[in-house]
């Protein structure tokens, strides 16, 4: 089944047109709405949203979704002023992350993972820029430099109901957090099994606005500092608790 583009940019607008991959769908005139039917979705390169694009990229109904590519560089990039909206739809990379923000990025459902060793941002690297996560999975990524799994810098951050399992970097096993006075929170989430070789085994901050974090499990994590969250540098953010639950944190 073709990938269905809608968007009323389009000369077909509103019957959509048919692309024949995520490539050809991204390169035509936004906003745009992608529906892409059951199947895994091997792209030749990065997928990236421009300045000035909106994209809404969803699974079919009752279709599984999941998207890779091949190149060097990230599954999908987002250029300042863009947008990326993902529902339902997953994404794997080898050798490097799976997204790279610097505007918007909206993510609903679908799980994430990186293999092999990648710089700061084990699977979503942000800078100066939004991203929101609700009801995803985020698994078993490497970073060499901060964040296993998560990693933003002057990054609006808005997470529900997501789960950060298995990652490790340097700081913030799962999560690092360099965000100025842009505002970070976690509600009803959960940090498994992640590790940090020095401070945070979830989660660790380099100071900026606070840190809210809601209803949400930390299970099992581990650092020399900090086994579950570390409070790094002079200044540090101020973390805001709310019925939290620690359990099986490990602090050489």
């Amino acid at each position: 089944m073709p990938i269905l583009v809608c968007g009323p940019g389009l000369p077909a607008y509103p019957d959509c047109v048919e692309a024949a991959n995520l490539t050809e769908a991204l390169a035509l005139p936004g906003p745009l709405d992608i529906e892409v039917p059951d199947g895994i979705y091997p792209e030749g390169d990065t997928l990236d949203v421009p300045t000035g694009l909106g994209a809404t990229i969803r699974a079919a109904p009752n279709a599984s979704v999941s998207v890779t590519t091949a190149g060097l560089g990230p599954v999908f990039s987002v250029d300042p002023g863009g947008s990326l909206t993902l529902d339902g739809v997953s994404a794997v990379k080898i050798g490097s992350r799976v997204f790279s923000n610097q505007g918007l990025l909206d993510i609903t459902g679908g799980t994430f993972y990186s293999l092999g060793l990648v710089n700061a941002g084990g699977v979503v690297w942000s800078s100066e820029g939004e991203v929101r996560l609700d009801g995803a999975l985020f698994l078993s990524s490497v970073s060499v430099g901060d964040g296993g799994l998560l990693a933003v810098r002057d990054t609006k951050l808005t997470v529900t109901g997501t789960t950060f399992r298995g990652g490790f970097a340097q700081r913030g096993g799962a999560v690092w957090l360099e965000h100025g006075d842009r505002e970070a929170s976690f509600t009803d989430c959960t940090f498994e099994a992640n590790e940090a070789a020095t401070d945070g085994g979830a989660l660790a901050s380099a100071g900026g606005a606070a840190v809210a974090v809601r209803g949400s499990r930390f299970v099992d994590n581990r650092a020399r500092r900090g086994g579950a969250v570390a409070l790094v540098g002079g200044g540090s953010t101020p973390l805001l608790r709310d019925d939290v639950e620690f359990t099986g944190i490990t602090a050489a």
